[in-house]
């Protein structure tokens, strides 16, 4: 048994030529591939609900109301002035009906009514 040395059938030059030449290949294959798939882009008409003047509210008013009501706690209705103060709501903001009254009405008809303003607005 004597010590045999493997020849390669080919040389080291000729694998690193290959391989390179396989990763050309593929990525103008990727390339191609992903310039072929073109996504459909829809257009979805929108409305939004603009609300009656009727409903428009100034922040200071709505503070008071928090306070008048007796619905919230002290704790309740600083944390909601805090969150409407940061918000960026302006003096032209509107609030639903319920909130106007004072206390609010917090019943299932007021919250059906409110819901049937916003999403049926024309009847």
């Amino acid at each position: 048994m004597g010590t045999e040395i493997f020849e390669a059938p080919f040389s080291i030059s000729t694998f690193f030529l290959v391989i390179i030449t396989t990763l050309i290949i593929t990525y103008f294959l990727y390339l191609a591939l992903i310039r072929s798939n073109n996504s459909v882009i829809y257009l979805i008409d929108f409305a939004c609900y603009l609300p009656p003047d009727n409903l428009r509210i100034t922040i200071a008013s709505f503070v008071e109301h928090l306070h008048i009501g007796g619905t919230f706690s002290t704790d309740c209705s600083e944390f909601q002035e805090r969150v409407v103060e940061r918000s960026g709501i302006g003096d032209e903001a509107c609030m639903p009906i319920a909130l106007h009254e004072l206390p609010p009405e917090g019943s299932f008809k007021a919250s059906l009514e409110e819901v049937e303003q916003v999403l049926f607005p024309d009847r």
